[in-house]
């Protein structure tokens, strides 16, 4: 299911938005209490990578952990990713009342074979 258009990519990227889960990856804590998954809104997806706006810089190299609810799937696509890039803030952060948004893409590090299947047939169908 590789993408062969005109981009260097390997996977299609899907750019419809939709919202999905995401954490800060922690294996094991000692306290046992793990890290508060956040909605964000994905900016675009393919069967390599998500890019996703966030109202906080997240370092590069940080893990993540995404539990992705495709439309119309019955179960989520749960991986883990590492930060490839941030975005600078597009707003003016000098007005305090406005909130900074980041971009944030992350490269996929472990994600399932057919998971990753069922995002590339996903993207390929609904690149909207």
């Amino acid at each position: 299911m590789e993408y062969s258009g005109l981009e260097r990519r390997r996977y299609k990227r899907m750019k419809r938005p939709f919202m999905t889960r995401m954490r800060i990856y922690q294996q094991k804590t000692n306290s046992g209490i793990a890290q508060k998954w956040d909605i964000v809104r994905i900016r675009n997806l393919s069967a390599d990578g998500i890019s996703f706006n966030y109202h906080k810089i997240i370092p590069m190299g940080a893990i993540l952990e995404f539990n992705i609810m495709l439309p119309f799937s019955d179960k989520p696509v749960r991986c883990l990713g590492m930060v490839s890039r941030v975005d600078g803030n597009p707003l003016d952060i000098a007005d305090p009342k406005k909130i900074p948004i980041y971009g944030i893409a992350v490269r996929f590090t472990e994600i399932e074979a057919d998971k990753k299947a069922i995002i590339a047939k996903f993207s390929q169908q609904h690149n909207f």
